[in-house]
């Protein structure tokens, strides 16, 4: 059986090249942001289109993500890359999240990544859902 086509990652300003590459190296098509059709407007503006496309939106934008969480934002999915890691840091954790999302999408559908964010900290890696769930993996489990 062939591979489920992978959605296209939008990074926002805030990620570093190091990070795209990452996504790129799981198979993810990459458009920045700055040089998209949304070159001109706030996340708070485009997220809607990125749903209708089944795009999903890497951002370091701590404000928004929060927000998104918050309100309950329908959204097709947010890696969260943090605007703290270098740019070594930020190319291991894309690949590493961007490997999550596409064995999600892989086994469940290419819609399964909808209204999910993801990201890393200190204790290991956490899917919000804007349903309320919330699933963790520590990174003594994914070793």
């Amino acid at each position: 059986m062939p591979k489920r086509p992978l959605p296209r990652i939008y990074c926002d300003v805030h990620i570093k090249p190091g990070a795209i590459e990452g996504f790129r190296k799981q198979q993810f098509k990459c458009v920045r942001i700055p040089e998209s059709k949304y070159r001109d407007l706030d996340e708070h503006d485009f997220y809607p289109h990125l749903y209708a496309e089944n795009a999903l939106l890497a951002t370091g934008d701590l404000n928004f993500v929060e927000s998104a969480l918050k309100n309950n934002y329908r959204h097709a999915g947010i890696i969260v890359i943090e605007p703290e890691w270098d740019n070594e840091e930020a190319a291991d954790y894309a690949e590493l999240l961007a490997t999550f999302v596409a064995v999600y999408i892989e086994d469940e559908g290419k819609h399964a990544w909808r209204r999910r964010i993801i990201y890393a900290h200190n204790d290991g890696i956490t899917v919000d859902h804007n349903t309320g769930d919330e699933q963790f993996y520590s990174w003594q489990s994914l070793q």
